[in-house]
């Protein structure tokens, strides 16, 4: 039975939503792939403008020119100069390591003489803890300017991006149960006798469905994209996950606290795959939370255009709480804890300034707002009228 309710809301939303789907999946892929390649780009031009290759280099060209102009007398002089520039950029060239490259065992080296007991000890423990998971899988040389397909694949479902995933949920869910109030169809769905909390729940499973399936098609596109434009890249890179925070005191009257990491003990390393997988799952449980949300504030709304004005507010209301900074108020709004990857890796703390934003709070905040929502949405479904 529920089968059959579940199928016919799938063909519904499909009919509706498939120009939207393909087109958002492919504006996704294509914009962060794109915008990846750009700012990759961009750093590596910054770095390699100030290395110690281009720094030769551009003396290399002042003595040609110098060359040009010079008397008999000086010539011999620049010449000998000028040979010896050249043998100082071979040199270079040789020993040093691609642009923005970093060999591990002297970032190991380097971390492990400047770590100490103060305010940045426990960074200091991460990165060295990186830097010996790197040792340890045959990571020699390291580049954090340079994207990969898995590097981009992490980074977009855990990082700000995976809120164009948000948005491609408010279309798909504004319109699930006040488009048929509108449009006056909602009645013939209550011919069948059907109940009225099964007809809900496979509007949001149908609903939550096309939003996974948007999800790992893009998942997919980006990998696949990004691997061609700038190579695969080591599916082992180290990322830390459960990573605990705690406010240090700012010295400063009235300026917000800083967030830092503890000690290495308050997290675990894993796999760029495993790092990848993991927020791929997340952030579809992620989005299946904000579809029973957006459903319940379509369920209240009795236009599309009041549901969609809605459902965008909410959307937006991140872009208020640095007015809160600190405050943990902040960790109550859904569209803060709903990127539960970020609050695995302790970017949702560090960027809202409260340091219990962990995963644990996000799971219980996004949990109950599915509770709460969902037993409003059928306590509200049951009464409207056929």
């Amino acid at each position: 039975m529920f089968g059959l309710i579940f199928r016919n809301e799938w063909e519904k939303i499909w009919a509706r939503k498939k120009f939207l789907f393909i087109a958002g999946t492919l504006v996704i892929i294509l914009a962060t792939v794109g915008f990846a390649w750009r700012t990759e780009q961009s750093m590596l031009q910054q770095l390699s403008a100030q290395s110690p290759a281009a720094s030769i280099a551009q003396a290399i060209q002042q003595t040609k020119a110098q060359l040009k102009t010079a008397s008999a007398k000086q010539k011999p002089l620049l010449r000998q100069q000028l040979a010896q520039q050249e043998a100082a950029q071979v040199q270079i060239e040789q020993s040093t390591p691609q642009t923005g490259t970093m060999r591990t065992a002297s970032d190991l080296k380097r971390l492990s003489q400047a770590s100490g007991s103060g305010p940045n000890a426990g960074q200091s423990a991460l990165l060295i803890a990186l830097d010996h998971y790197r040792l340890a899988h045959g990571i020699t040389r390291f580049n954090t300017a340079r994207d990969s397909g898995l590097r981009l694949l992490g980074l977009v479902f855990s990082g700000p991006a995976v809120i164009m995933f948000a948005m491609m949920v408010v279309g798909f869910s504004n319109d699930t149960v006040s488009g048929e109030r509108q449009d006056h169809t909602i009645p013939f769905l209550f011919l069948h006798g059907f109940q009225r909390g099964r007809i809900l729940a496979a509007k949001v499973l149908a609903t939550s469905a096309l939003v996974a399936l948007q999800a790992l098609a893009s998942a997919v596109g980006i990998f696949a994209l990004a691997s061609i434009v700038m190579g695969v890249g080591p599916a082992y890179a180290p990322h830390a996950l459960g990573i605990r925070m705690q406010t240090s005191k700012n010295s400063f009257a009235g300026a917000p606290p800083t967030v830092l990491p503890v000690a290495a003990q308050h997290f675990f390393i894993v796999s760029q795959w495993q790092y990848d997988i993991a927020a791929v799952l997340l952030a579809i449980l992620g989005l299946a939370a904000l579809v029973v949300i957006m459903t319940g504030i379509s369920l209240l709304s009795r236009t599309v255009s009041m549901s969609a004005f809605l459902c965008t507010i909410l959307l937006i209301s991140t872009g208020f709480w640095h007015l809160l900074a600190g405050s943990a108020v902040i960790g109550l709004d859904p569209m803060v804890d709903f990127n539960l990857m970020a609050a695995w890796n302790g970017q949702t703390a560090l960027q809202s300034g409260v340091a219990g934003l962990g995963l644990v709070w996000a799971f219980a905040v996004m949990a109950l707002w599915v509770v709460a929502v969902g037993w409003l949405s059928v306590v509200r479904f049951r009464r409207i009228e056929p």
